[in-house]
């Protein structure tokens, strides 16, 4: 696991964590500078609270959503959440790089940030982490405000590149629309059974779906 020295956490993240059964050892490593630990920590603060939050935004009238409280404190954990990510990422944590930059680019649970976004994103796709150049890709597909669709194909190609069906996927998409390169149909065939075979369930014809 990769570690850095780091200032101090926030003053009550750890305890937040702790509140939300994060293991204490998990907690003393955040607290040390291991970026994974503080990923850890995070993850679980901020899963079901941004669950929450998100289903209230998109239904508002559901009765758990009237409870303004519970709310405010959702939205307090998703920031301490937040927070933890950050130090994760500046620990070395790609996967924490990864979901920050998707919480600023999608905007769903926190207000969006697009250059912090693109900034995440692209730190994690460069160390070669294919989920953060798949979701640097799909921001400059428009995810995020970011429009740039032959950036995009450049990402998910990477991600191809790197193993991950689910950049074949997207690539393969791309190629079928002619969004962000020229159309071509064949390609985007042979790119569908590529990821297939790299276990992206979608891509897999019926009948032929891998285990």
């Amino acid at each position: 696991m990769a570690r850095a020295q780091l200032p101090p956490p926030p003053p009550g993240s750890l305890a937040a964590a702790r509140a939300a059964m994060t293991p204490p050892s998990t907690i003393a490593a955040c607290r040390e500078g291991n970026g994974d630990a503080c990923y850890e920590a995070g993850k679980k603060l901020y899963r079901l609270a941004a669950v929450l939050v998100s289903t209230c935004g998109a239904r508002p009238d559901a009765s758990l959503c009237q409870n303004h409280r519970m709310l405010k404190k959702q939205h307090a954990k998703i920031e301490v959440a937040l927070g933890l990510f950050e130090r994760g990422c500046d620990g070395g944590s790609l996967p924490a790089c990864v979901l920050l930059g998707m919480a600023y680019r999608d905007g769903d649970v926190v207000l969006p940030k697009p250059e912090a976004a693109q900034r995440l994103l692209t730190k994690a796709c460069t160390s070669r982490h294919v989920g953060g150049c798949v979701a640097l890709g799909e921001l400059y597909q428009g995810r995020g405000r970011v429009g740039d669709l032959s950036a995009a194909t450049v990402y998910f190609r990477r991600a191809c590149l790197l193993g991950y069906g689910r950049g074949c996927a997207k690539l393969a998409e791309a190629y079928r629309t002619g969004r962000g390169v020229d159309a071509d149909k064949r390609r985007a065939r042979s790119l569908r059974e590529r990821a297939c075979k790299l276990g992206d369930r979608g891509s897999c014809p019926t009948g032929q779906l891998k285990p």
